[in-house]
């Protein structure tokens, strides 16, 4: 997660409900006209997966990716190495780069909300590995990543 969640920073998570969410700043100075706490929320979208994850899969490796691809203007989730949803990039939340600047990976120190359902945000489990790429992958790469991957733990 960016800890400052500015304009192009992502957040990425994956949801209680076991949902992955890839969360995008589209533009941080102007208010979410959706927000239901009067506008102070400021101008984002989220791209959520269907459920890929519950308590009974604790304990199993698990390669998860998310594209964003501002070039076909869709966002994708992926669980082992098969694309498990695809969203359109509505044109006003399309922005052309993700930048992270300063992160935390599976913590979050600087939650703005004051919901305890997304104040608390950090991973209880085990991430072997995060990789970050500057161009979008598509399916047969993410698929190949998960072979690789998955090879190497045989």
């Amino acid at each position: 997660m960016a800890e400052s969640y500015e304009t192009g920073e992502p957040h990425w998570q994956i949801q209680n409900d076991g949902r992955m969410i890839l969360s995008v700043m589209v533009d941080d100075a102007r208010p979410d006209p959706k927000s239901k706490s009067g506008g102070t929320m400021r101008f984002q979208h989220l791209y959520y997966s269907p459920p890929m994850w519950e308590p009974s899969m604790s304990g199993q490796w698990m390669h998860i990716a998310s594209v964003f691809d501002p070039a076909s203007a869709h966002v994708s989730h992926y669980v082992n190495g098969e694309r498990i949803s695809r969203e359109e990039i509505m044109p006003k939340y399309l922005i052309s780069t993700l930048r992270i600047g300063n992160a935390a990976v599976c913590n979050w120190g600087q939650p703005f909300r004051e919901d305890p359902t997304f104040a608390i945000r950090n991973l209880n489990g085990r991430m072997d590995e995060l990789a970050v790429f500057k161009a979008a992958l598509g399916d047969e790469e993410i698929a190949t990543l998960f072979e690789q991957s998955r090879a190497e733990r045989r």
